[in-house]
């Protein structure tokens, strides 16, 4: 009897034995266990398909295992076509598209691209080859992921605040906010996600999320109540159909297009300027770094402020930009001392919620987005001298990153029209994992300590001077 318990599965990932495999060790101390990574090669050599595994493994000069098989496969014509793609493959990461009028045609010499894909390719190209060019979409399980739980409170905070005034919601109870927001999502469930239909466990975790909505709800309530901005748009369509014409650059033999969806447009009118700024609900954890911006990462909203300040006149008459902010749209793990009271709860509850980003360094306007001036729930606020601290951005600063946005897209178009498509990720503070939930590093010949290209993580003001300064400083090393 042969009992198998495998260390990763097709993606690479760790794996326990099972239940049953423990037991059975227990059972029979005296039988014999084999660690599959440590026997040869040629113990597996037992039929074709398992050999050319081997040798996909073993294709190296030095392995007598490979040089063996390559031998052996090279004489049956039907593996041709694997031993040369095999070749290709084998210690190549940096792919590309040798027919640069391919490259061109697969990606349009004109593309129409949405703002995420900008972070998708500069995470990795290989993998934006994979989803965004030849389009292999891997299959999706019908849950409650990250990306469904986010839609369901963008439309839960969106209804909120269309539906009902400022004035009704400062006063609801948490109850009363309960009840309204376990409606919203109850009619969401029927009429988006089938909901006759999803089993027990996905209308549990359903109906959990309901105490979360409202615990941002609360959180957002009262931010609003200590500002001046109010939210004029959700779900802002960018695009050749939507309310806001796209974001056009010329690319050295082209033009790039793009479009997308504001999640909450807020604005204010401070001393007679019309000011706009850009919020995101997140409902991850990972923190913004103006440094990831610079090197064309979590560039989404500075892509979508910057459309909003080039195109968005006709709605909105000449606006000048007042920020991006990330509002966490969940219920965060704090530490207190046991028996601490509701109010020190409370504190440090709204100290892990408050809002990242950037704000315009201007003394109205982080006022009018906090009246007690106390950076409560913006990243902004006064030292005791009166002097403003935080995450500030000067009008100057947002036109240079404006420049400096511009110039990495078009770079990322005239890449994928060359056919650059390398495998090689990023890695920094906040892309530590790239690869392990990607859907293509079985593709890819994936290894744990393959090349990845490293970011430099740098504070809000070193990241400001590397701008102010140019091209010369966007090359530091980490």
């Amino acid at each position: 009897l042969y009992v198998c318990s495998p260390e990763r599965d097709a993606r690479g990932e760790q794996l326990s034995p099972s239940e049953l495999y423990t037991k059975i060790k227990e059972l029979f101390p005296l039988c014999k266990e084999v660690d599959a990574s440590e026997l040869d090669g040629l113990y597996y050599v037992e039929g074709t398909e398992p050999a050319f595994e081997q040798l996909a493994k073993n294709n190296s000069p030095e392995s007598v295992t490979g040089a063996t098989l390559n031998r052996y496969f090279s004489d049956i014509p039907e593996y041709k076509g694997k031993l040369e793609a095999l070749k290709r493959a084998g210690g190549i990461r940096n792919f590309r598209i040798s027919d640069t009028s391919a490259a061109e045609k697969l990606f349009g010499k004109n593309m129409f691209i949405s703002a995420s894909r900008i972070e998708a390719f500069h995470k990795c190209p290989f993998a934006y080859f994979c989803r965004y060019g030849i389009k292999a979409m891997p299959r999706k399980i019908a849950e409650l992921d990250p990306m469904q739980r986010g839609n369901v409170i963008h439309h839960v905070l969106e209804k909120l605040l269309t539906d009902y005034d400022s004035d009704f919601l400062s006063a609801a109870s948490r109850k009363e906010l309960f009840e309204i927001i376990s409606s919203i999502m109850n009619e969401y469930l029927m009429s988006k996600l089938d909901g006759e239909r999803q089993n027990s466990r996905f209308l549990y975790l359903y109906t959990k999320l309901a105490s979360t909505i409202c615990d941002v709800a609360q959180r957002l309530i009262s931010e609003l109540e200590l500002s001046e901005f109010r939210p004029v748009d959700f779900e802002l369509s960018i695009g050749s159909d939507g309310e806001i014409p796209p974001y056009e650059l010329k690319t050295s033999n082209g033009k790039i297009s793009i479009s997308g969806a504001i999640d909450r447009v807020d604005k204010a009118v401070i001393n007679g300027k019309t000011y706009i700024r850009i919020v995101d609900y997140k409902s991850s954890g990972k923190d913004f770094r103006l440094s990831d911006v610079l090197q064309g990462l979590n560039m989404q909203m500075f892509v979508y402020l910057f459309t909003l300040w080039q195109n968005g006149g006709k709605k909105y008459g000449e606006i000048t930009p007042a920020g991006v902010l990330y509002y966490p749209a969940n219920s965060p793990l704090i530490s207190v001392e046991r028996g601490a009271k509701e109010e020190d709860i409370e504190k440090e509850s709204l100290k892990k919620c408050r809002m990242q980003g950037v704000v315009l360094n201007d003394c109205d306007v982080v006022l009018a987005m906090d009246k007690s001036a106390g950076g409560l729930y913006i990243p902004a606020d006064f030292d005791k001298n009166g002097a403003m601290k935080g995450s500030l951005i000067k009008l100057s600063q947002l036109e240079k990153l404006k420049e400096k946005a511009d110039k990495i897209i078009c770079e990322m178009a005239d890449s994928l029209h060359s056919g650059e498509i390398s495998a090689t990720p990023v890695y920094g503070a906040s892309y530590k994992h790239v690869c392990d939930y990607c859907d293509y590093k079985s593709v890819c010949s994936y290894e744990s300590d393959i090349p990845v290209k490293t970011l430099y993580d740098t504070d809000l003001k070193a990241a400001l001077e590397a701008l102010e300064e140019g091209d010369e400083a966007s090359e530091m090393d980490s």
